[in-house]
């Protein structure tokens, strides 16, 4: 939403009893100027399994990595990275079997490489300690390896590997000895042998392979002799052998192919006499075996080519734009045995095109743009159901999602997301697993945020408007975490001096005030989970030192402090899902030396301490941790879910200590992560209140369950 001034406004549900009946009203503007930068941007589109991961920007948040199945409940962020603000920056995502890799900052480490499966999210290793990070890129799946680049003080950027653990990510090879850079680049597998393009002292840069070891690690051939260097580009496997741009000094950027051997790598066509070359940088598309791309000689201009990776094989598709003037052949997407693409003619400016393969079946499909020679510039081309769809300006309406069927007649504007000549501006588009086309757009009331398309005007919509709060509340004091404790409501607010600091409201403009600058300056500490327990109001907040950790307050600022630095140093222990039982509180915690457990506070240093360790151990991650959420407060116990390592995520139990925290019942015999095991606290505490479980998933009656508890509990 685009408004010009965010300010607090409390729900009647949120105040004291007395304000119960009236509405909404505001109750004084913390913040007063207006909002500026909406845009979640998202873009990065990588499909695991039915899930989509993205990354998207927010302004409480910074850019992250985000996952959707194609709903709004389902589409959600990962893990925020780099906590607070700063962004973790996902870079590189790569898809190894049913995983994701990518390169992220967490603000701790500098840039390394993490690996998520959308619901366990790791570093996997710091390659270079330290804040500067190894910078990990050009990331891709080979067999079960994961290859990339990074970069270290004693080699530079070089090559290494990965099997997802911290022990199986090693340096493959120093290629240019010493701290220098051979930069490999442009990785691409065939078969099972990485080739690349890296920089040597010796023949400087060219055609490389790897089986993932050193001594399998190699120049292919030297194709242009001595230090000077080919310069291989738009790396490409078509029918298992490689195909590349390369300069052998005499013939320019040309056509080369290579199946690993020197004797079997040499240029397929020199397309353009002479030592200019062809500027063959980059690949169109890929269909029955012939690759598409754009490749310029004196005759023709740059063009449409053709090749299946032989001379004779290797041919001009159309002059699209007669004689020696160029059409810019761009943006490819199969439909129906066809190749779609923009292309420019020179009459009818950038528009949308189709081809078979040959001369005759070259054509314009429509001109989009009339009258101009401007163009539509049609670009993002997603095939789905039978129709193309793509993203195009008509003059009229801005630049909007188009669809076509190949025929003139049936191209034509799918929906004005961002009606009259403004444009939504379409980006990113991808074709999610669901058959749904995801993209980033602005329908100029959000920002430029994550749409969705089933194909039809009515199924285009909306999907996740996920910088909300920036383009409602940026440069506002963006009040968030509202909760009511003892009648008073506590929330989090930013009154443009102290950041996003703790606030206490009684519903009126006097009766609301700032309570602490927990983190000094303005700076912000980001508090939340406020829970009453007794006198005090708990909550978790980053003072900018000690990172995320459990404070409590009486409501002024000399009556606010840390409970206890659970986790010593910058990272924190991330305290969440606070919970009160009984005149304690108990939550989940990570104290560096367990992973996230249970623990217990009566607010005191001395009194806050770990419940149980109820999955022991370290994995190459560092501890395990049980996992445990949806805490939820029952008969004076905690009940919650945890996973011992053993049982796999089951119910348990806690009065508060070691040996009272117990699982409840194995309701699904063994280890595996099951989605029908107990989860959601309304859900989890109605099943509480109806029976308990047995062994083996029996219900035991009412009865029973009050005389364990004991009479009147």
């Amino acid at each position: 939403m685009k408004l010009a001034r965010a300010s607090l406004v409390v729900a009647a549900s949120f105040l004291a009893a007395s304000l119960s009946a009236q509405q909404a009203q505001l109750v004084t503007d913390i913040n007063a100027m207006s909002a500026t930068n909406p845009d979640a941007n998202p873009r990065d589109f990588h499909a695991v399994g039915a899930t989509t991961f993205f990354t998207a920007f927010s302004d409480l948040l910074g850019r992250e990595l985000y996952a959707t199945q194609g709903t709004p409940g389902t589409t959600a962020m990962v893990l925020d990275l780099n906590p607070g603000p700063p962004s973790g920056d996902p870079l590189h995502l790569a898809v190894l079997g049913n995983q994701l890799y990518f390169s992220a900052d967490d603000g701790v480490h500098g840039r390394e490489l993490w690996v998520t499966d959308g619901s366990t999210t790791s570093l996997v290793m710091d390659v270079e300690p330290g804040a500067a990070g190894s910078s990990p890129a050009y990331m891709i799946g080979v067999g079960g390896t994961l290859f990339f680049i990074a970069k270290t003080a004693g080699e530079g950027y070089e090559l290494w590997r990965s099997d997802g653990t911290s022990a199986g990510t090693v340096l493959v090879k120093d290629i240019h000895p010493g701290p220098a850079h051979s930069l490999p680049s442009q990785l691409t597998a065939v078969g099972s042998t990485l080739f690349f393009a890296a920089s040597h002292p010796t023949h400087g840069r060219e055609l490389w392979k790897s089986d993932g070891t050193a001594g399998g690690t190699a120049i292919v051939r030297d194709i242009r002799p001595g230090a000077a260097s080919s310069s291989p580009r738009a790396l490409l496997e078509l029918g298992g052998v490689l195909l590349c741009s390369a300069n052998d000094g005499t013939s320019g950027d040309e056509l080369w192919r290579s199946d690993g051997s020197a004797g079997g790598t040499w240029m397929v066509k020199d397309i353009r006499s002479g030592a200019l070359g062809c500027s063959m940088y980059f690949w169109g598309i890929v269909h029955g075996g012939v690759a598409y791309f754009r490749a310029h000689d004196d005759a023709h201009g740059g063009e449409l080519w053709r090749t299946d990776g032989t001379t004779a094989g290797t041919s001009l598709v159309a002059d699209i734009h007669a004689g020696p003037s160029t059409s810019y052949p761009a943006a490819f997407e199969v439909l129906g045995g066809e190749i779609f693409f923009q292309a420019d003619d020179g009459v009818h400016g950038s528009e949308l095109w189709k081809t078979d393969g040959t001369p005759a079946g070259t054509a314009l499909v429509a001109d989009i743009r009339i009258p101009s020679s401007i163009g539509s510039y049609p670009t993002g081309l997603v095939a789905l159901n039978g129709a193309l769809y793509f993203r195009a300006s008509d003059g009229i309406s801005g630049e909007e999602l188009w669809t076509s069927d190949g025929t003139a007649a049936g191209t034509k504007l799918l929906v004005d997301l961002n009606p009259g000549p403004e444009s939504s501006a379409p980006l990113s588009t991808y074709l999610a697993p669901q058959g749904l086309i995801l993209f980033g757009a602005d329908s100029g009331m959000t920002g430029i945020e994550l749409f969705r398309s089933d194909g039809t005007a009515q199924g285009t919509m909306l999907l996740a408007d996920l910088n909300q709060l920036a383009s409602s509340y940026t440069q506002s004091s963006r009040p968030f975490s509202l909760k009511n404790a003892g009648g008073t409501t506590w929330l989090r607010a930013d009154d443009g001096v102290h950041g996003v600091e703790p606030w206490i409201t009684d519903g009126t403009a006097q009766g609301t005030s700032f309570v602490a600058d927990v983190r000094p300056g303005a700076s912000s500490s980001y508090p939340g989970w406020f829970t009453l327990v007794g006198g005090g109001v708990f909550f978790t907040a980053d003072d900018g030192q000690s990172g995320r950790e459990l404070w409590m307050s009486d409501g002024t600022p000399g009556g606010t402090g840390m409970v206890l630095d659970i986790r010593p140093g910058p990272r924190g222990s991330e305290p969440s899902k606070l919970t009160e039982v009984g005149g304690l509180l108990f939550f989940r915690a990570n104290g560096g030396q367990h992973g996230m457990e249970i623990w217990k506070s009566d607010g005191t240093a001395a009194g806050t301490v770990l419940v149980r360790d109820i999955n022991p151990g370290t994995s190459p991650f560092g501890p395990l941790g049980s996992g445990l959420d949806e805490l939820t407060a029952f008969a004076g116990e905690l009940y919650f879910r945890a996973d011992d390592g053993s049982s796999g995520a089951e119910l348990w139990r806690s009065d508060g200590t070691s040996a009272g925290t117990r699982m409840v019942a194995d309701i699904q015999a063994g280890p595996r992560r099951q989605p029908d095991r107990p989860h959601d606290g309304l859900l989890l505490e109605a099943l509480l209140r109806r029976r308990r479980w047995g062994r083996g998933g029996r219900a035991v009656g009412e009865r029973r369950q009050r005389r364990r508890h004991g009479a009147g509990r």
